[in-house]
């Protein structure tokens, strides 16, 4: 493989979690440009967690990476998923077990991703996820300013 296309995801559940609006960002780079980021809000609810927000993203960025499979590997280019929740990155990896029952579903569909994608997950600290936390917050403001116009 000559290198790797790198998914940097995030999620968060604000302005309380749990309870907060659950949002979600990614960002997609090679060799450090990069080239494609979306962002999203699952809604506020009183079950709304970060954990389901962070899976959010990192389900959002796998699939759009199966989208985009074919041109990936016809470069030679492996893929990486890099989340700053250690967490999720070990329940996705199978180091630790995913109890909490709404979020064993997220789990497997991240696993059956990843298995598909032949890809890897990784734990990276918070400093160096600084863009996906962006594009996190980018969502939380979109959903609380479309509230408050309502």
């Amino acid at each position: 493989m000559n290198g790797a296309v790198i998914f940097y995801c995030d999620g968060l559940c604000e302005p309380s979690n749990p309870g907060g609006y659950g949002c979600w960002g990614w960002l997609a780079q090679y060799h450090g440009r990069t080239f494609k980021r979306r962002c999203g809000t699952l809604g506020r609810a009183p079950d709304m967690t970060n954990n389901r927000a962070e899976y959010a993203a990192v389900l959002d960025a796998m699939r759009d990476a199966v989208s985009i499979l074919p041109r990936i590997r016809a470069a030679g280019l492996r893929v990486v998923f890099r989340t700053d929740s250690q967490l999720i990155a070990n329940q996705i990896a199978g180091v630790y077990a995913c109890r909490s029952p709404h979020l064993q579903p997220l789990c497997r569909d991240a696993q059956a991703l990843l298995t598909q994608l032949d890809a890897a997950i990784e734990w990276i600290p918070r400093e160096q996820n600084t863009d996906a936390d962006a594009l996190s917050r980018v969502a939380y403001e979109h959903a609380t300013q479309q509230r408050s116009a309502a």
